[in-house]
């Protein structure tokens, strides 16, 4: 419940309103993974400069360093059975 915990609490349940249906979704856990991908999203931006690339992070620190580098960032959601059953 601290102030961390409840930064994007909306992607944490799945309210990801992408306006976009052609991406390549990439995931890293966290900080360190996404330094991982930033070589990856360079290599796709030059090879497809009208690509969207759409960047998903279990952590808030893996999301607030990639979401300048690519068109849609995101927290992944809950893993839940409660929003599992919902969906």
């Amino acid at each position: 419940l601290n102030k961390r915990g409840r930064a994007r609490i909306l992607d944490r349940y799945g309210f990801w309103n992408l306006k976009s249906n052609d991406l390549v979704w990439l995931h890293g856990a966290s900080l360190g993974e996404m330094k991982g991908l930033k070589p990856i999203i360079e290599r796709i931006k030059q090879r497809s400069p009208e690509q969207q690339i759409l960047v998903t992070s279990t952590t808030i620190n893996g999301y607030n360093a990639i979401k300048d580098n690519v068109d849609f960032a995101r927290l992944l959601p809950f893993d839940s059975a409660i929003w599992i059953k919902l969906a």
